[in-house]
């Protein structure tokens, strides 16, 4: 609201926002967001009534789905599990010798 018509934009031209700095603990936008505004309609337009922008969070511990730093990740439970089987293959051979 209060986004004046401009008269230095042809009909049909749209405005548009782009984020430079994202709130703390979200993504930025990539992409400018266009929006038109019709003369007077600042008059006209509720605040229910424009438009959407979904804000997204930024991720976690772990890196995106098929992200090159999953691979550290992978690595990390295989060298786990392989010390897991490796300690109860030494633990059943221990019994044995018993």
């Amino acid at each position: 609201a209060g986004l004046k018509y401009s008269t230095e934009l042809e009909a049909g031209e749209s405005y548009a926002v782009k984020e430079v700095k994202a709130p703390t603990g979200y993504d930025l936008l990539k992409d400018p967001v266009l929006f038109t505004v019709a003369k007077d309609s600042y008059k006209t337009v509720q605040a229910a009534d424009g438009q959407k922008i979904s804000n997204t969070k930024k991720g976690g511990f772990l890196p995106s789905t098929g992200g090159m730093g999953i691979v550290l990740f992978i690595a990390a439970g295989v060298v786990v599990m392989a010390g897991a089987a490796g300690a109860m293959i030494a633990r059943r051979n221990r019994r044995e010798n018993i």
